[in-house]
């Protein structure tokens, strides 16, 4: 029976109920989506629910596990829509929560719309970073319910538990994403390339052309062009042919990379 919010009360068979309705899948897009939608539904008094998960987390070494690029996946739930999930390269540097809210602005969420989020970030052994999850209600209804903050607070070892498990199932299933995060790493390290350099090398890496980056990221193709130059000249290539050999070949047998293997 649901309470006078609309909400269900938080008792073992709605979050059994809640826990179930997730898919047994190492498709990260498609798990997060009805992770996002289940997780909103069952605390209902939440208007919008992103999610951000880092399926690069080393689970067998996670206490030297310490990211400084990350490609992320996050989506978000509304009363009013269902987004895409959008993927970016990032600096964790920053820490996980005040980076992911400069990513939400910089991609254009309207956070001025909501209260202040409610933030949440799961470690694995309580020391690898695995996901951070933001609850946001309008401004034109009261803040968030206690019941709903009490529930997030039983849900925490539920939550650490599935966002364990999906990066333990991505992992096995795309090992070579976990190449292609590192290599990414390798390459800042040793070219030094700036946070707005890595996105457009990891857009262009993911396969997306000049005008399409330029489209995603709100720059003109001028300045794509320039930030290419730049990041060939800090990493001694000519080209991303010739990068993609100098940093990727050696990790992997070029053979046994298929288009199906990356993201």
């Amino acid at each position: 029976m649901a309470e006078k919010d609309g909400t269900l009360p938080l008792v073992p068979e709605t979050i059994a109920t809640f826990l179930n309705s997730l898919p047994m899948t190492s498709d990260r897009v498609k798990w997060i989506e009805v992770f996002r939608d289940s997780l909103h539904q069952l605390l209902g008094d939440v208007d919008r629910v992103v999610v951000s998960v880092d399926t690069y987390c080393d689970m067998l070494n996670p206490e030297e596990y310490r990211p400084d690029i990350n490609v992320v996946q996050h989506t978000s739930s509304s009363d009013q829509a269902s987004e895409a999930v959008m993927t970016t390269s990032q600096r964790t540097e920053q820490g996980q929560s005040g980076f992911l809210l400069e990513e939400f602005e910089r991609l254009g969420y309207p956070l001025a719309d909501y209260h202040p989020p409610e933030i949440y970030d799961y470690y694995y052994g309580g020391q690898a970073y695995l996901a951070t999850i933001f609850l946001l209600r309008n401004r034109t209804k009261p803040p968030i319910s206690q019941r709903t903050l009490d529930a997030m607070r039983i849900l925490q070892p539920f939550l650490t538990f599935t966002l364990s498990d999906l990066v333990a199932r991505h992992y096995y299933a795309k090992p070579l994403n976990r190449v292609f995060n590192d290599t990414l790493q390798e390459i800042s390290e040793d070219a030094g390339l700036s946070l707005q350099d890595m996105r457009i090398l990891t857009s262009l890496l993911m396969g997306y052309s000049y005008k399409q980056v330029a489209s995603r990221m709100d720059l003109s193709l001028d300045t794509i062009r320039k930030h290419i130059k730049r990041i060939y000249r800090k990493t001694r290539t000519g080209s991303l042919a010739e990068l993609f050999a100098k940093y990727f070949t050696p990790r992997i047998g070029i053979q046994g990379l298929g288009e199906e293997d990356i993201m």
